[in-house]
């Protein structure tokens, strides 16, 4: 019994080793491009008209190739308040990626022609300027109510990976910081829109 128990743990102990060696390969060089209003894959979106904020166009570029490298897995854009990293901030992102290709492409469609473009490779994802919802029930911290044009803060993002087994094969990128100051001098070349019409 204390042989098999032995073995179990040496079995365990290897593969948390493994899986720990594994993380030196998660991407690490995804670089912020530049922000904008129109153009991007979320740019017709319904969020405005669903008061859920203005969708801020993130354009970032990564010698990875997401399409490739993420197969079978599916792919989420992480955004966080950079000084409240462990407090999820409802609506502020958490949206998809996506290159064009004569159209927008989501990464993790799963297409099976392999993409053998030469990097550098640009991908797009987005934020919202604003929200406001009601508490869910739940214990877990959250940020409900925000207003990035009234108080601009440093928005922080990772690209994340994941197949249906996220506790254990979920990868995430380097940190990328949108810092205030880049914020509030875009948010004063893009005075505040009009609500769309009741």
């Amino acid at each position: 019994m204390l042989e098999v128990t032995i073995k179990w743990l040496y079995a365990l102990l290897l593969w948390s080793l493994s899986a720990c060696m594994t993380r030196y390969d998660d991407p690490d060089d995804v670089r912020l491009v530049g922000l904008k209003f129109e153009g991007g894959p979320y740019s017709s979106s319904k969020f405005e008209e669903m008061g859920k904020g203005e969708m801020i166009d993130v354009e970032v570029v990564t010698d990875i190739n997401y399409s490739n490298f993420v197969k079978e897995h599916f792919v989420d854009v992480i955004f966080h308040f950079c000084d409240q990293m462990d407090m999820d901030v409802r609506g502020l992102g958490g949206l998809s990626l996506y290159r064009y290709d004569k159209r927008w492409r989501r990464v993790d469609d799963h297409e099976k022609d392999k993409d053998n473009s030469a990097g550098p490779y640009h991908y797009h994802t987005a934020f919202s300027s604003f929200a406001h919802d009601e508490k869910p029930i739940s214990d877990e911290p959250i940020i409900i109510n925000y207003d990035i044009r009234e108080s601009p803060r440093d928005i922080c993002f990772q690209v994340t990976t994941r197949s249906g087994y996220p506790i254990i094969d979920r990868r995430w990128s380097n940190v990328v910081r949108i810092p205030k100051e880049m914020l509030t001098k875009f948010f004063a070349e893009h005075p505040r829109r009009a609500p769309p019409p009741n």
